[in-house]
């Protein structure tokens, strides 16, 4: 079994739904791409949208605030792992309604929530 966090992240009328094994690390991530301006992600649609929600940081303490964890979910390590992580994810993007997730890991069409 592999435990997986979700997580919203909300930045002043603009959230995110994401999915990881670690979250501390992911949440430096967002911080490093957000305010680096060396960061290959740094121009992503998602990191504009934060930098103009919020003020930046002092540290990433202050950045994990806007972070909530939804659930830890444990999955069997198998063939379906990716595929049941993306069904997940779909279903939180879905229910809180996003702004900020531009695609969705398993289309538009996947909608579990409403199911």
């Amino acid at each position: 079994m592999i435990t997986y966090t979700f997580y919203l992240a909300e930045f002043n009328g603009f959230s995110y739904v994401g999915s990881t094994k670690d979250f501390g690390k992911r949440t430096i991530d967002h911080y490093y791409n957000c305010f680096n301006q060396n960061a290959p992600k740094h121009n992503y649609y998602c990191y504009q949208k934060i930098r103009d929600a919020i003020d930046a940081p002092t540290c990433v303490e202050q950045f994990k605030k806007h972070y909530t964890i939804i659930a830890e979910i444990s999955f069997p390590e198998n063939d379906n792992l990716k595929t049941n992580i993306w069904e997940m994810e779909n279903t939180f993007i879905r229910m809180f309604n996003t702004s900020l997730n531009k695609s969705m890991p398993l289309g538009n069409r996947f909608n579990k929530y409403e199911e």
